[in-house]
């Protein structure tokens, strides 16, 4: 049986390179001086287990406060997309996710993260009209 779990997932307002990753600049919510407003929000999720990436498939929703799905990214994950210049498949993944969509109103967003049809986590984020 495939076990995973994810170790970390941040809301960000950049995504950083290998270089800054000890600068993330967190983004813990979001308030805008007016809606509808187009946004970009920055996600990273960290996922672990045991030999669970070749074969399988990623699926990342984010979804408004009514639970309209407003992005949705799917990853099939083949050994030779995982595959490191060394030619092992590694034991961890980490998404840098990019979150764009037209938000409509306020209230509270979230970022669910499934793999092979199993959620694995949601994610909060809170969209606040000044």
């Amino acid at each position: 049986m495939k076990t995973a779990y994810i170790s970390s997932f941040v809301y960000c307002k950049d995504t950083p390179t290998e270089q800054d990753v000890e600068d993330i600049k967190l983004l813990p919510f979001l308030k805008v001086k007016r809606l509808p407003i187009s946004i970009q929000i920055k996600a990273i999720c960290s996922i672990f287990g045991e030999e669970i990436f070749t074969g399988s498939i990623v699926e990342v929703k984010f979804k408004a406060p009514d639970g309209e799905v407003l992005v949705q990214y799917d990853w099939h994950l083949d050994e030779k997309m995982l595959k490191s210049s060394d030619g092992r498949v590694p034991d961890a993944l980490v998404l840098n996710l990019t979150l764009a969509s037209e938000i409509e109103r306020a209230g509270i967003y979230t970022t669910e993260i499934f793999i092979d049809g199993t959620k694995l986590g949601e994610y909060k984020f809170h969209i606040m009209e000044m």
